[in-house]
């Protein structure tokens, strides 16, 4: 079994450097030698593939598979995206480093290692070589052997990594032990979850501490550690507010650029607050608290004597009081406003009137960590069809 194993990698070893590609074996960053090792060391499977269709076979970005995997609590480098997108998409550029990625439930396939050069490759609907690996795992061994290598892959050995922040480590450690508990499930049974988490939290402090010695970020690993509880006792994360969007007025240019960026991830050729592109379509920004404030909004800007638009485009931001936002909260939020503004389109007497219906409605990320999402009316159904991201088709 070891000779065979022997020969299966240097095998792909063989063909990677053929096509004149860099072999993680082979490779002077450390990350990629220390991938492969691990690899050889769990005896995984891996296979090149010259041509795997990065249009049309990676998961979505916000599928639970890749969210396990991920291990940067802000996702990719926006700018590192729109780089790689130039770089293989328009100037043709070709890989060296190849994406190592994994199947899931549904056929399609994550990348743990090279997520940004996988997207780019996606944005662009190309077709290019790639390794797959676990073909031989089970699901869960695939998704656990994913995480890892994502680990090592965002670990900083000098290379041009980012170091690892306070929730980057909160979400490493919950994707973690969100794994070990499906993995782990009858011993659950017999436990009582509160010391099941702590015996977990407990190995991962002194992990922790031992990392972070030289630095202030050990200091924080009791408070980290409760964090990572309280997020599976309480079955929710807590989010965070994004302070863009604290103070909004007319004049913020920064909150509108935002606004933008959001928007075209969903509608490429559209801006926001440029109103001038068509005449038509009133936008309207709202972070209220309730939305029968927006709706009290939508009639004052109705019966305005100069009002011709005859289509509402709505970005709003789930706003609350509350000092502790759950990821249920946000969800019921979202639904909530949805039902309102289906029942504002539904409205005989606004058909009546020739009240605008609203058709765009652009969820904005407003708390760390969510993505944006967008909903557009379709007038044969009645009713508010989710939009797929662009980089997603």
């Amino acid at each position: 079994m070891q000779n065979l194993k022997n020969i299966c990698y240097s095998q792909v070893t063989k063909q990677l450097q053929q096509h004149g590609y860099i072999a993680p074996s082979m490779d002077e960053d450390v990350r990629m030698k220390k991938i492969w090792q691990l690899l050889e060391e769990k005896d995984i499977s891996i296979s090149f593939v010259p041509n795997f269709n990065y249009g049309s076979d990676l998961v979505s970005t916000n599928s639970k598979e890749l969210k396990i995997l991920q291990v940067r609590y802000k996702g990719h480098d926006e700018e590192k995206f729109k780089d790689y997108v130039y770089r293989f998409g328009t100037q043709k550029e070709r890989l060296k480093r190849l994406p190592m990625l994994i199947e899931c439930e549904n056929g399609k396939y994550a990348p743990p290692v090279g997520n940004t050069r996988s997207r780019a490759h996606e944005k662009a609907q190309l077709t290019g070589p790639a390794l797959l690996i676990g073909a031989n795992l089970s699901l869960e061994d695939r998704l656990e052997c994913g995480r890892q290598i994502a680990m090592i892959s965002n670990t900083d050995y000098g290379e041009d990594v980012f170091p690892e922040t306070r929730d980057d480590i909160v979400l490493q450690m919950t994707n973690e032990l969100s794994v070990k508990l499906k993995r782990d499930k009858a011993k659950v049974i017999k436990d009582t979850k509160i010391e099941y988490y702590r015996d977990y939290v407990s190995v991962k402090l002194k992990e922790i501490k031992r990392k972070y010695e030289p630095e202030n970020m050990h200091r924080e690993a009791g408070k980290i550690a409760k964090e990572v509880v309280d997020n599976f006792c309480n079955k929710s994360v807590y989010a965070r507010p994004i302070t863009l969007y604290s103070d909004y007025n007319n004049t913020d240019q920064k909150v509108r650029d935002q606004i933008n960026k959001e928007l075209q991830m969903f509608w490429s050729q559209n801006s926001w607050d440029h109103v001038v592109e068509d005449p038509n379509i009133c936008q309207v920004y709202d972070q209220a608290e309730t939305t029968a404030n927006l709706e009290q909004r939508l009639y004052t800007l109705w019966r305005m004597p100069n009002f011709t638009q005859q289509e509402f485009w709505v970005a709003h931001r789930i706003k609350t009081k509350q000092s502790q936002v759950t990821t249920d909260f946000i969800v019921k939020k979202t639904d909530s406003v949805l039902s309102i503004f289906e029942k504002w389109n539904k409205n005989t007497k606004h058909r009546n009137s020739h009240i605008p219906i609203i058709n765009r409605v652009l969820i904005l990320a407003s708390y760390i960590g969510y993505d944006p999402v967008a909903y557009e009316w379709n007038k044969q159904t009645n009713k508010f069809d989710k939009k797929q991201k662009t980089l997603d088709k």
